[in-house]
């Protein structure tokens, strides 16, 4: 690496570290020359001004120098002097040295002309030009400028880059690319990228259906392939498990309807024995609110003590599912038994509700209305099981008049009326048991 001298701070070429440097005439030798040119001049001048001055002749070695800018050792004229000489003399070396190097032979000794003349016969084979700068050229890379000044580049060396896309664009960082880098493909499905959807040069094809509505039918329906914003499945608030019959699935919901129709049947003899007002009969089980009795006969013993011959009318009852009770008045027991034949009809989806008990319509009357639960007139029908007896005090029912019928309607929504279409001057007590049914 260049130095310089302590005293005249002339430019010292390495010849190891700089030997390959271009060597420049104006910087390595010129400048040398005018620092040792102007020293000498300036040592001249003040020399001959001493010597002019009579009054301070003596010798070199005895005159001072004051040396300011620190560039001898020596403290005497004659000191400093010699290091003068040894400093040019090392330069001189130096720069015939960095000659040599360069293939002209060069010597110490040569003078300062002689020098500057092998310095131009060194062929360097490079013409200073160029506009490039450092950050034009590789790092660790040297050129030489316009002006003949060996510059090292700092453009950075990136090699082969490689780059993803991605959603956000990205900076190609700047400086040298050896060519290798890629960016990356993108591949995809066109058919799967909304139309209208360009990615990395390629359109997509999926076709825009918006928000489609769909009414489900009897058979399938294709859902045509493409985007879809929304779009709904209609709905239909009467598709509940009550309104699917039972055994049928509907889009996943299972029916519970069971059709208007007759889930059993059972059928019976039972016998009310003289000395009884009733009898229990075991049946099947059935669900109480969806059953009626029927009475296909009466077979009465005839009895003739009381001057006529009554037919004593059993009222059925479901007492539970497992139970069917059939009873009668208990005016003539031990006068005869009844055999009755009765018939339990359970259904699949009508609603039952039964209503018994007793009333009394006085002489002055000739009907009564019995309260019931509200119901659809228009859907609903009623069998009705009564007996009569008569009496002129509703607490005292004395006599049994079995041969008479009662009209037994619904009123209205609420009641049940029993009409009696034949006159008396008696009261009339009534046994009643009525299904009410509704479908």
């Amino acid at each position: 690496m260049a130095t310089n001298t302590q005293n005249l701070n002339l430019l010292k070429i390495d010849p190891v570290a700089d030997g390959n440097e271009y060597f420049d005439v104006e910087r390595h030798l010129n400048e040398n020359w005018d620092k040792i040119d102007q020293d000498k001049a300036a040592q001249d001048a003040a020399l001959t001004a001493h010597l002019a001055d009579s009054s301070h002749r003596h010798k070199a070695s005895n005159i001072s120098v004051a040396d300011t800018g620190n560039h001898f050792t020596a403290t005497d004229v004659e000191g400093a002097l010699a290091e003068l000489f040894t400093s040019v003399s090392d330069g001189k070396n130096q720069v015939a040295t960095a000659i040599t190097d360069k293939g002209v032979p060069a010597s110490g000794s040569d003078t300062f002309p002689q020098l500057a003349t092998k310095i131009g016969q060194i062929n360097t084979g490079v013409t200073p030009a160029g506009t490039a700068v450092v950050g034009d050229v590789l790092t660790g890379k040297t050129f030489i400028n316009s002006t003949g000044s060996t510059l090292t580049g700092t453009m950075p060396n990136r090699g082969a880059a490689n780059i993803t896309p991605g959603p956000a664009a990205q900076t190609i960082a700047q400086g040298y690319h050896n060519g290798s880098g890629r960016v990356a493909a993108v591949t995809f499905d066109a058919s799967k990228v909304l139309i209208g959807t360009t990615i990395a040069g390629t359109a997509g094809t999926m076709p825009n259906r918006g928000a489609p509505t769909f009414i489900p039918g009897i058979v399938d329906q294709n859902i045509p392939a493409g985007y879809v914003s929304g779009g709904i499945v209609k709905g239909d608030a009467d598709l509940i498990s009550a309104n699917i019959k039972t055994g049928v699935d509907i889009f996943g919901i299972a029916g519970s309807l069971i059709p208007s129709g007759i889930r059993s049947i059972q059928k019976g003899t039972s016998t009310i024995s003289s000395n009884s007002a009733s009898v229990s009969v075991t049946i099947g089980s059935v669900d109480v609110s969806k059953t009626i009795v029927l009475l296909t006969f009466v077979q009465d013993v005839r009895d003739t003590t009381y001057g006529f011959s009554p037919t004593r009318k059993p009222i059925p009852k479901l007492e539970s599912p497992t139970t069917l009770t059939l009873s009668t008045r208990d005016k003539y027991l031990g006068k005869g038994n009844i055999i009755i034949g009765w018939t339990v009809v359970e259904f699949s989806n009508l609603a039952v509700a039964y209503y018994s008990g007793s009333g009394y319509i006085d002489a002055s009357s000739q009907s009564k209305l019995i309260t019931i639960s509200p119901i659809n007139v228009d859907r609903t029908f009623i069998v009705p099981y009564t007996y009569a007896s008569v009496s002129n005090n509703a607490n005292d029912i004395y006599e049994y008049i079995g041969s008479r019928d009662f009209v037994v309607t619904l009123y209205d929504a609420s009641n049940i009326q029993f009409y009696r279409p034949w006159g008396s001057s008696w009261g009339v007590g009534i046994e009643y048991g009525v299904y009410v049914i509704t479908i």
